[in-house]
């Protein structure tokens, strides 16, 4: 089940860089064209020094650099981080999945009264995360709650 979330994740951040990789290539694409665009008026030789096509020169030299960063190409970088920080976050929440399974698989009983769980499906609370706190060494099917926890955060890390 981790790897599945792990590999969904994966699948998730892919979709998100392409798409802002193609953002960067079409920002860096509009940068040459204003490069070339100025640099070519900028070699253009006019005979007043103080004419309009010199001083045009001067005002697309001085607006050229601002003009440039207004295509941002930092996006894929960004959305490299921000995939980074959706999948360690995928991985520290899946405490919930995994008691989930349990709950399912009839391992683990709660209590009738239990807030982190309604109608046999887990709720993620404080009163979740104080259960799985006092249950982490408590074995369910072979195995501790911190180890079916361990297991499932590696398999997602597998995927990454």
């Amino acid at each position: 089940m981790g790897g599945l979330f792990g590999l969904i994740q994966r699948v998730e951040n892919t979709h998100h860089f392409e798409g802002e990789l193609r953002v960067d290539e079409e920002a860096a694409k509009n940068q040459m064209l204003l490069a070339t665009a100025s640099g070519g008026f900028g070699a253009l030789s006019f005979s007043n020094p103080f004419g309009p096509g010199t001083m045009a020169q001067i005002f697309t030299a001085l607006g050229t650099p601002a003009l440039n960063e207004a295509f941002d190409t930092g996006h894929a970088l960004k959305a490299l981080k921000a995939n980074m920080d959706a999948s360690r976050h995928q991985v520290f929440q899946v405490e919930v999945p995994v008691v989930q399974g349990l709950v399912d698989a009839g391992a683990v009983h709660p209590r009738p009264n239990a807030s982190w769980v309604s109608n046999g499906r887990v709720i993620p609370n404080a009163a979740l995360v104080d259960w799985i706190s006092l249950h982490a060494d408590t074995r369910y099917a072979g195995r501790s709650l911190t180890d079916w926890i361990t297991e499932a955060q590696t398999a997602m890390r597998m995927q990454q």
